[in-house]
């Protein structure tokens, strides 16, 4: 399946964020979305601290959420954050 992004964008600004690192995250959460941070950057092939950098922009501009869960791992409680793909935006349309 190919995906082809189209975007429609008003601000220079804003297209500026728009790199092709964070159009492939948004990507990857069209694609499957409610991944784990770690799932995420396994996909992606980088580190999860720089999907954590690029995600904190992608939240700013209001096309990802991030919730945080508690889930249980062999007896031992571990905080999960989990990457959302905001549908409600109108920014990027993906057509199939």
């Amino acid at each position: 399946m190919v995906i082809i992004m189209k975007i429609i964008i008003t601000s220079h600004e804003f297209a500026n964020m728009l790199t092709n690192l964070r159009l492939e995250i948004l990507r990857a959460l069209i694609e499957n979305n409610g991944m784990t941070q770690k799932e995420l950057a396994q996909k992606l092939n980088i580190s999860e601290s720089a999907l954590s950098q690029n995600l904190k922009i992608l939240e700013n501009l209001g096309l990802i959420n991030r919730k945080k869960t508690i889930i249980n791992d062999d007896n031992r409680f571990k905080n999960v954050k989990y990457v959302y793909y905001n549908e409600d935006n109108q920014i990027i349309e993906f057509s199939y």
